[in-house]
Formats: C-alpha cells, sequence, structure tokens
C-alpha cells in the first residue's frame, strides 16, 4: 500500500465518493457481454487522494440485498466480494475503470448483460483502509442509461451491414417483455418506432464548457506548449500575436478549480514560440523552438509544486532547431529531428533530468531527416512517423526499440499500405496501436487516417463512414477508449467540430454538444475525464479560450409498449 495511504496513528479516515461517471464501452458484434467504464474521485478525510487504492465491486438490486455480478471471487447477498482486490492509479482522487475487463489486474468476472433485465441495479464499491479493512463506499450509485445499452446491444441482432447513425441497430430479436428498454444512437430510429416501441427518454451529449475566466489565466497565443501533470493543464510560451512574437509567460489550470494560477516568472527560460514540453513526472521539461535570438537549443525544466525553474544544461546538446519532436520515455527526453538554418535534421539527443546531461543518439538506420513529424511513446519503443522531408511530405517512420530501458536500434515501418504522406497530422497511442488523421498533403486538408501496429510491423486504415472533415492543424487526444479529434483548419476556415473515433467498433461518432469555439493550432490534454482545449487562433488572430468536453454520446430510450 502507498506511504501515503497510512495514516501515522490508527485513526479513522473518512472516505467519500465525491464524484461518479457512468459511461459505456458498447461491444462489437458478438462480443457481448459489454463494459462498464466507471469514473470517479476518491476523497480521504477531506483530502482528494493519490497513489495506488484497493477497490472491489459489485452490482446490486435497489435494497442491497441480491448480489447481480462481482468483479471476483463470490459476493452473497450484495457483501463484500471474496478474493483480491483491484488496484487501481488515483491522481488527484481521480480513477477509472472497465468493469468486466478481464484485462484489469484482479478483474476476474464479465458482466453478463442478464444483469440489465433487472431494474434498478445498483453499482457497490468497497475501498481497502489500512486500519479498518474493506470499507463500503455508502450509498450504492444507480446505474441508469450506460447498463441497460449493453442490454440494447444484446437485445438488436447487430450485423456489421446494419448500421445506422453512431450506433448498430437491426431487427429486435422476439420474447421481451412489456415495458423492456432499449437504447439506440439514433433520435428517431425507424427499426425500434416501426415495431411500436415508444421514445420516452434521452441523455444528451454534454456540451463543451467554457472555464477558467480570471486574472491568472493566459494571455491568447499560438505556437505554445500545453501538457498535463496528472492534477493541471500547464500552458506556457508561444506567440502572442503582432509586435510580440515570443512569450516566457503561462498558467496552470485546475479543472476540479476551474481556476488558473501563474507560471512563476522568476528565471523562466528564454521567450519562445515552436517549442516542445514533455512531463516527466515531476517537472516540465521546455526545449528549443524560436526566439529573439533565433533558433534556440536551450530550455528549463519547471517543477508547480514547488514553482520553481531550472535550466536544462546546453552542454552536449543537440542542435538549435524548431519543428522537431520531444518524447518522454519514463527515464529520459528524447529531442528528434526537426529543421534549422542549415536545413533538415535526422538527428537526436537523449536528455536525462536527473543527471542534468545530453547524449547524443548514434544510431544507424534513423528515418529521413524531416520537420513537423509525430511521435509517441509506446512502452518499449518510440514511433516517428510523417512530416515534410526535402521531398515534400512524407509517408514513412521509423521505431526506436529499446532494450532493457536504452535504445538499441532503429528499424523501419513498413511501406506496405501507410496512409498518404502528410504534415501537420495527429497522432496517438491506444495502448496498442499507433493512431494516424488528418493534416495536409503540402497542399489539401486531409480526413483520412490508418492504424499501425508496431510488433505486426502493419497499417490498416480507418473506416471513412461518419468520419469529420478533413483538417489540418487540429489536435487530438486518447481518452482510454477512444480517439478524439478536436478543431483546425478545414477548407473554409477553422472548425468548432469535434468527432470520436473508436478502435474497438471501428466507427466514428460525433463529439460534443453545442458551444464549441472554432480554432486551430491550440493545445490539448486529457484530464482523466474530460478533454482540455487552449489558446490557439481564428481568423488569424491568437485566442486565449479554454473549453472543455466530456466526450459521452447522446442516448435514446424506447419502450416496449
Amino acid at each position: 500500500m502507498n506511504a501515503r495511504f497510512m495514516n501515522p496513528a490508527p485513526t479513522r479516515t473518512a472516505w467519500l465518493l465525491v464524484l461518479s461517471l457512468s459511461g459505456l464501452l458498447l461491444p462489437a458484434a458478438a462480443q457481448v457481454p459489454g463494459l462498464l467504464n466507471y469514473q470517479g474521485r476518491l476523497q480521504a478525510s477531506g483530502t482528494n487522494y493519490s497513489g495506488i487504492c484497493q477497490f472491489k465491486f459489485a452490482l446490486v438490486d435497489g435494497t442491497g440485498g441480491t448480489t447481480y455480478w462481482c468483479q471476483g471471487g463470490v459476493s452473497a447477498g450484495g457483501g463484500e466480494p471474496s478474493g483480491a482486490a483491484v488496484p487501481l492509479a488515483l491522481s488527484n482522487g481521480l480513477f477509472s475503470v472497465n468493469l468486466g475487463d478481464l484485462t484489469v489486474s484482479n478483474m476476474f468476472n464479465t458482466i453478463p448483460t442478464t444483469v440489465f433485465t433487472n431494474a434498478p441495479v445498483f453499482l457497490r464499491i468497497w475501498v481497502y483502509d489500512p486500519v479498518r479493512g474493506a470499507q463500503w463506499l455508502s450509498p450504492d450509485r444507480q446505474v441508469t442509461a450506460v447498463g441497460y445499452a449493453m442490454t440494447a446491444a444484446t437485445a438488436l441482432n447487430v450485423n456489421a451491414a446494419n448500421v445506422t447513425g453512431n450506433l448498430p441497430v437491426a431487427s429486435v430479436e422476439p420474447g421481451l417483455p412489456s415495458g423492456a428498454m432499449l437504447v439506440s444512437g439514433l433520435a428517431q430510429d425507424t427499426s425500434l418506432l416501426g415495431r411500436g416501441y415508444l421514445p420516452v427518454m434521452s441523455v444528451p451529449a454534454p456540451p463543451w464548457v467554457d472555464g477558467g475566466d480570471g486574472a491568472d489565466a493566459p494571455g491568447p497565443r499560438t505556437e505554445h506548449t500545453g501538457i498535463w501533470d496528472g492534477q493541471e493543464l500547464i500552458v506556457w510560451g508561444g506567440s502572442l500575436g503582432a509586435g510580440n512574437p515570443w512569450a516566457n509567460t503561462g498558467g496552470l489550470y485546475r479543472p476540479d478549480l476551474d481556476a488558473w494560477s501563474p507560471v512563476s516568472l522568476l528565471n523562466p527560460p528564454d521567450a519562445r514560440a515552436g517549442h516542445t514540453a514533455v512531463w516527466s513526472g515531476l517537472e516540465m521539461l521546455v526545449w528549443g523552438g524560436n526566439g529573439a535570438a533565433g533558433l534556440l537549443n536551450s530550455g528549463g525544466r519547471y517543477q508547480p509544486g514547488t514553482a520553481k525553474w531550472n535550466v536544462i544544461s546546453t552542454t552536449n546538446a543537440p542542435a538549435a532547431r524548431a519543428g522537431h519532436v520531444a518524447i518522454w520515455t519514463g527515464t529520459q527526453m528524447l529531442v528528434w529531428g526537426g529543421r534549422n538554418s542549415g536545413g533538415l535534421l535526422g538527428d537526436g539527443a537523449f536528455y536525462t533530468p536527473t543527471l542534468d546531461q545530453w547524449v547524443a543518439l548514434n544510431l544507424t538506420n534513423a528515418p529521413l531527416a524531416r520537420t513537423g513529424a509525430t511521435a509517441v511513446w509506446a512502452g518499449d519503443r518510440i514511433l516517428i512517423w510523417g512530416g515534410e522531408g526535402a521531398g515534400g511530405v512524407l509517408n514513412d517512420g521509423g521505431q526506436l526499440l529499446f532494450t532493457n530501458g536504452a535504445a538499441a536500434q532503429w528499424f523501419p515501418m513498413t511501406l506496405s499500405n501507410p496512409p498518404v504522406g502528410r504534415r501537420h497530422h495527429t497522432a496517438v497511442w491506444t495502448g496498442q496501436r499507433l493512431i494516424i488523421w488528418g493534416g495536409d498533403d503540402g497542399s489539401n486538408p486531409l480526413g483520412d487516417g490508418a492504424a499501425y501496429d508496431p510488433v505486426a510491423n502493419t497499417w490498416a486504415a480507418l473506416s471513412p463512414t461518419n468520419a469529420p472533415a478533413p483538417r489540418y492543424n487540429h489536435t487530438a487526444v486518447w481518452s482510454g477508449q477512444e480517439m478524439l479529434i478536436l478543431g483546425g483548419t478545414g477548407t473554409s476556415g477553422e472548425l468548432a467540430s469535434a468527432a470520436a473515433y473508436s478502435p474497438t467498433t471501428a466507427q466514428w461518432r460525433i463529439a460534443g454538444g453545442g458551444n464549441a469555439q472554432p480554432r486551430a493550432g491550440a493545445t490539448a490534454a486529457w484530464s482523466g475525464t474530460e478533454a482540455l482545449v487552449f489558446g490557439g487562433q481564428a481568423a488569424g488572430a491568437p485566442m486565449a479560450w479554454l473549453q472543455r468536453l466530456n466526450p459521452q454520446p447522446s442516448w435514446y430510450f424506447y419502450r416496449k409498449p
């Protein structure tokens, strides 16, 4: 048990679940039962808890006396499940778990869809307290729309060839009792209305929400960086517009407080734009970009807890550049590629913050020199793809494989069926695949993408059905279930629209209700429960608008007479 969990004396800890949001991960055809995604925030004696915490879960009836499902072992009469608990990592109290997912540690039972033929169904949660043992987090939380969507997924004869709108719809199987509730993603689902089902209620998709107004909010900017530190969005640097092209200011946004605080102005790095930033687990590492002195090979380390800047050594640092990528490997930051006054670059170096040291990356067979590539950390390798080379946009890339924590070799990504070459695109890592989407081919915005399997070294095109409009200079985040595409520039200017892509179902859907702000060149981060988008530009002017999006879809409920 994490030491921060322990009390100095055997006093009681008051555990409180202060936030609960249920979401549904719909199963693909013939993959029922589905999963229930549960998100919450846990407080210990009034303080948001951070660290590893042990949980047990059960689904019970309205009286709490009947157990329909538990995550492991046996739960009799709504009692605590036997067996091991599920360890979850909490940051600022936030946690998320896929109930019924057998890949989750100590999640031993899937959720039968027959659970949701009962009404009502409640989720019961226990948390381990080192003094008192497992504690029931009362009251239980009712599972409403999302759980019953699982029933809909099985009550409908789902067929991949019979897809309308955002969710599968098909013939209703006979034998459902009067009053049975089915869920659809369609406001007027003709396959249900035609069989006499009556629309009874809907759960709309949450709208975009404005946030963070106040004196400490950063000013309008583009070419800035924004990273998530587990508690806050940290925005720094960028261009503030005509007459003020470089900034060394920023802000920290806390979603739980809906408030900004300023990044310290004591000894920050030189003002810059077009730089990179990564989060080390302790510090934000800022490096490179353009400043008043031209291209830079300097940077700084910022600790939010102490509001302190430290200089990044320039000894053995790579050459000054912009348009490069920067990736955190767990112990080091890799800087690679980009462009400077000498042209395109295909070199890189590792920076170790604990030693304040640079070491050049001297392995052979690196990808071609380029600027504007995308890169992700894939657990045991770095994947770099796309961008612009000497001959134009590129559709190739490379894997930098690590062995025992050290970079071991480069090898190329396959050129069999990759996406077309592009720049100004986005990339996310799903835990199994790299997903590339959007960008431009040097002339026109693109509205396609592909998923790359680094182990098999294969590409697979994303479905174009219901894909968002072509765009570049957009942002993308991975929610743990879906890739969210946000904003960007299309054929007629900046876009406000957002879309979500599920690799599990290979389906696109519209994300978010109204009130989205058109923008391009923004930064975005996933907080664990929502996307946070800041800055960018619209109609040629920098902006400072922060918006938040919970990407939950709309649901429409139908009752059998």
